[in-house]
């Protein structure tokens, strides 16, 4: 009776250890089941979708609409000055000085009718002389009209020969009423010599009429 007890022990705790071994040896296969059926995390694509391409061309430099052309603004135009026209000669004449020598003074005149009533006065001044060189010499000469004076400059003088000649050295224009007469007189500041004969100026002058 002793026995079968023992036996029945003995058995009991051949169980028991049977038990706790497999107990022990179910526990890592679990835990690598556990892991076997861990559900893997699947990776997320972070990347930013793609935008599908526009429809619409780009706008590119030929494509920019062209300016309207600039209105060029007009100029204005100044209105003319009315043309007063010489028309026939009306009278013309000629006077000289007289220095005691072949160098003098010599003046012509032509009166005009202009088409506003008035008469353009031309008085041309030359020097009268055989041989003769001079420069040309500024604000020397004195033109008087009617009590008007005007300045002006004598031309260089380059004649070589043996005629007497008249070469020009200055003339001037002036606008008169008609029908009358006035006094002209030139006055040419030459201080030179013309032979032996000092000259300190030389004038000429005479009352015309038109």
């Amino acid at each position: 009776m002793k026995k079968s007890a023992a036996y029945v022990l003995l058995l009991v705790l051949l169980l028991i250890f049977a038990s706790v071994l497999c107990i022990v040896r179910l526990l890592p296969e679990s835990d690598k089941k556990a892991d076997a059926t861990t559900t893997p995390v699947s990776q997320v694509n972070t990347a930013e979708p793609t935008a599908p391409p526009s429809d619409t061309p780009e706008e590119t430099q030929g494509d920019l609409p062209t300016p309207p052309p600039e209105t060029p603004t007009p100029t204005p135009t100044s209105t003319p000055s009315p043309t007063v026209t010489p028309l026939t000669t009306v009278s013309s004449g000629s006077f000289s000085s007289n220095t005691g020598t072949s160098l003098n003074l010599a003046v012509s005149w032509t009166a005009r009718a202009l088409s506003d009533g008035n008469v353009s006065l031309l008085v041309e001044i030359g020097v009268s002389s055989y041989s003769f060189i001079t420069d040309a010499l500024p604000h020397s000469i004195t033109l008087s009209i009617g009590g008007t004076d005007y300045t002006l400059s004598s031309a260089s003088v380059r004649y070589e020969g043996d005629s007497l000649v008249v070469n020009p050295i200055a003339s001037y224009t002036v606008t008169l009423p008609a029908g009358t007469g006035t006094e002209v007189s030139v006055l040419w500041s030459y201080r030179g010599a013309y032979g032996d004969v000092e000259l300190e100026s030389i004038t000429a002058s005479d009352t015309i009429s038109f």
